[in-house]
């Protein structure tokens, strides 16, 4: 599995294109691409995972669902985006 990956032969994301995301598709492979080349790829994303997801709640995405709960549905772990998404995967 690893080497096939590296070698470019697995797509796991061309099923996208026929949902009319071609062009993210290709904007994730370049991503992909430009992280193969990197001399310490694994280094590369843990500081990215960290930036976007470990820091105060105020600059990051903390990835815990209590950090955004609230007492009521209008919250942000249920808002519009959440809703359009609910739609998206019942159609």
């Amino acid at each position: 599995y690893r080497s096939h990956f590296a070698d470019g032969g697995f797509a796991p994301f061309a099923g996208l294109a026929e949902l009319s995301l071609e062009a993210e598709v290709q904007r994730l492979d370049a991503a992909i691409a430009t992280l193969r080349a990197e001399q310490l790829p694994r280094l590369e994303l843990a500081a990215d995972f960290a930036q976007l997801f470990l820091l105060d709640g105020k600059t990051s995405a903390l990835p815990y669902a209590s950090a955004y709960a609230g007492t009521d549905s209008a919250s942000p772990l249920f808002g519009a985006a959440e809703a359009r998404m609910r739609d998206f995967l019942a159609a």
